[in-house]
């Protein structure tokens, strides 16, 4: 069985590729397992959101816990001893027959969890992709971190990027894929901002797996803000919740959510348009600029969720990823 590790210096996609990269191996006629030995929360209480992410991209059998195995925080995560024998079991219990194993590591934005990845990758007897985050700063330094993992480091995918491969290739970095900045794969879903601003979900709670890909302001005036409103479609409105009026003319156009802030109750009209329109309603106690900066800060670590994503995932990386020269490499 074949082990391949998918890792970063920073949230970056990780989960969105190892979804990728498993549907592309079931494509080529594959038995496909998943692993993701170590998922990091802030106290140590089990996630399994990516975890089933994952079980439904790749029509898995396996429980989320045998998918998930441990839970730490980032204290119990340098003080707990054992860490490689509760991975080896964690592997050993993959279920016989897969072809290959796509592991999910750490972002590894510390020492601490970079060596983990490098256990990891030697646990698993694994090869190693990196997927690293564009950003207008990026260096082919930040992007060749992938070379700790020496003989098994396979290359990098770019995630977020323009065209970067000949920068890359000067630090020696081996571009194995550049997937685009795509606001339906890197955007935020509506539950995720609603846990982000500890909202009050007013209406439409059954409506929050919809993709948030931009985000819009109230405009000055009514008269304006039809027009505003229509120039970005699956976005956010975040309107003073004591302006029903601007609420109504965000709700004539396309939408995913409507946040109101300041913590005023909306109005009847405002609750039933958003009804009839099918667009779920937050509300939440902070001043829009706090929610605007909030909102800004999560965007580019927004998770790889919810079937919208999957769909688009299948188009994208097929267009982007060199996925032959992957699998070759890998023996697969």
């Amino acid at each position: 069985m074949v082990s391949l590790l998918v890792a970063s210096t920073e949230p970056a996609g990780k989960t969105a590729i190892c979804a990728g990269t498993g549907r592309k191996l079931i494509e080529k006629g594959k038995k496909v397992g998943y692993l993701r030995p170590v998922t990091l929360t802030a106290t140590g209480a089990p996630d399994y959101q990516d975890a089933a992410t994952i079980k439904e991209a790749l029509e898995l059998s396996e429980t989320l816990e045998a998918l998930s195995p441990l839970h730490l925080s980032a204290q119990q995560f340098t003080q707990t001893q054992g860490l490689d024998q509760k991975i080896k079991t964690a592997f050993a219990a993959v279920p016989a027959g897969k072809d290959i194993v796509v592991a999910e590591g750490l972002s590894a934005v510390d020492e601490v969890s970079g060596k983990f990845n490098a256990m990891l990758a030697d646990l698993l007897d694994a090869k190693v992709i990196t997927i690293v985050r564009y950003t207008p700063s990026m260096s082919g330094a930040s992007a060749a971190a992938g070379k700790v993992f020496g003989n098994r480091w396979l290359g990098a995918i770019v995630t977020a990027a323009p065209d970067v491969k000949a920068m890359l290739a000067k630090d020696g970095v081996k571009v194995l894929g550049i997937v685009p900045e795509d606001r339906t794969l890197f955007g935020i879903s509506c539950a995720e901002v609603a846990k982000l601003l500890e909202a009050k979900v007013v209406t439409g709670a059954k409506l929050l797996d919809k993709t948030i890909e931009n985000v819009l302001l109230g405009a000055m005036t009514v008269d304006s803000g039809l027009e505003y409103f229509n120039r970005k479609d699956h976005k956010a409105a975040i309107i003073r919740g004591d302006r029903p009026d601007m609420a109504l003319a965000a709700l004539q156009t396309n939408m995913s959510c409507l946040i109101l802030t300041g913590g005023a109750e909306p109005p009847s009209v405002v609750v039933r348009t958003a009804d009839d329109k099918k667009v779920p309603v937050l509300l939440v106690k902070q001043e829009t600029p706090a929610v605007v900066e909030l909102i800004e800060k999560a965007l580019p670590q927004a998770k790889f969720r919810g079937a919208q994503k999957v769909d688009r995932l299948d188009d994208l990386v097929a267009k982007s990823v060199d996925f032959d020269g992957i699998f070759k490499a890998i023996g697969i």
